[in-house]
C-alpha cells in the first residue's frame, strides 16, 4: 500500500467496529419448544438434512398459551425455592389432537450453567403424578375392578415395607406411610386417586403386576418408556420396585407423560404426539 493509504488506515479504530459475539440463541421465541420441534425433525429426517435447512416448518404451539405457561413457571418459582428446587419446567397438549401447544423446559434458557437443560425432555421421577396409571392399569387388565372398587389405605406389610417397624420413617420405621400419616381404612380407586394416597396406589401396581402396569403406562404415551436405573447417571437399566407406583425411583419425560395423562382422556386412545404441524 501507499504511505498515504498506510496513514489512513492508522485513523480507523478497528477494535471500536469489533461486536461482542452473541449468545447462539439470542432473540429466539419459546426456545425450548422450537429446539423439541427441530429433535423432532432430526429424528425423522435426519440431523444432516434438517443442518441443511430450505424447509418452512409450522410448529403447533399456541404463543399466547405459551406466554402464559412461561409466567406460571416463572410464578411458581418462588414456592419450588421454599422446597429446595430451583428450576421448573411445564407442557401442555390440545387432548383432542394429540398436538403440544406449550412448552417450558426452564427457568431461564440464557443461563450459561444449566438454561438449555430441556427438564420437560430430561428423565426425571414423576412423584404421585404416576399413580393415575396404577389404577388404570388395574382396571384395564382386572376383571372385576372399577372406579367405585375398593381397596384398604391400611398399614402392613407390603413388597419392599416389610412393617416390622411401625415409627414414622424419620424414626427408623419401614412400613409404607401416606403423606399425612394416616390409614383410612377402605377407599374406592375413584377417592384413593383423588386424596392421591400412597398405601391404595402401589397394591394397585401389586394386584396388577409391576411390569404390566408400567406396560400399560408406555401404551399410554410414554415413548421413552418409565425406567428404573441402577447408577446414579441413568445409563444402566435396571429393574422397577412398587415404589415406582408413586412415582419414587423411576424416571420418565414430562413432554410424555402430559401425552400419556391426555390418552386417559380419550378412554385410553394414544395418538401421535405432534410438535409440527405442516412442513412446506
Amino acid at each position: 500500500i501507499t504511505a498515504e493509504e498506510r496513514d489512513t488506515a492508522k485513523t480507523v479504530d478497528v477494535l471500536a467496529t469489533v461486536k461482542p459475539r452473541k449468545p447462539k440463541y439470542e432473540g429466539i421465541k419459546a426456545p425450548y419448544f422450537v429446539l423439541t420441534a427441530k429433535e423432532q425433525l432430526e429424528e425423522q429426517f435426519g440431523a444432516e438434512t434438517v443442518k441443511r435447512g430450505g424447509w418452512r416448518v409450522t410448529t403447533t404451539l399456541d404463543m399466547k398459551l405459551q406466554d402464559e405457561a412461561e409466567k406460571q413457571v416463572q410464578a411458581g418459582l418462588p414456592q419450588i425455592k421454599r422446597q429446595g428446587g430451583d428450576t421448573a419446567a411445564f407442557a401442555a397438549e390440545d387432548v383432542s389432537t394429540g398436538q403440544m401447544v406449550a412448552l417450558v423446559g426452564g427457568v431461564d434458557f440464557s443461563n450459561p450453567e444449566f438454561g438449555q437443560n430441556n427438564y420437560a425432555r430430561i428423565k426425571l421421577p414423576p412423584g404421585s403424578s404416576y399413580k393415575p396409571y396404577d389404577y388404570a392399569a388395574l382396571i384395564e387388565n382386572k376383571d372385576n375392578f372399577g372406579a367405585g372398587s375398593v381397596l384398604y389405605d391400611t398399614q402392613g406389610p407390603l413388597e419392599g415395607y416389610p412393617c416390622t417397624n411401625k415409627n414414622r420413617p424419620k424414626q427408623g420405621g419401614n412400613c409404607m406411610w401416606d403423606y399425612d400419616f394416616r390409614y383410612p381404612g377402605p377407599m374406592t380407586l375413584r377417592y384413593a386417586l383423588g386424596g392421591s394416597r400412597n398405601v391404595p396406589a402401589m397394591k394397585a401396581m401389586l394386584l396388577t403386576g409391576i411390569d404390566k402396569t408400567i406396560e400399560t403406562s408406555e401404551k399410554l404415551g410414554l415413548k421413552s418408556g418409565y425406567n428404573c436405573y441402577t447408577d446414579d447417571n441413568l445409563t444402566k437399566e435396571g429393574p422397577c420396585y412398587a415404589s415406582s407406583s408413586i412415582g419414587d425411583g423411576a424416571y420418565l419425560k414430562l413432554d410424555e407423560h402430559v401425552h400419556a395423562q391426555g390418552s386417559l382422556s380419550r378412554m385410553g386412545t394414544n395418538i401421535p404426539q405432534a410438535y409440527i404441524l405442516k412442513i412446506d
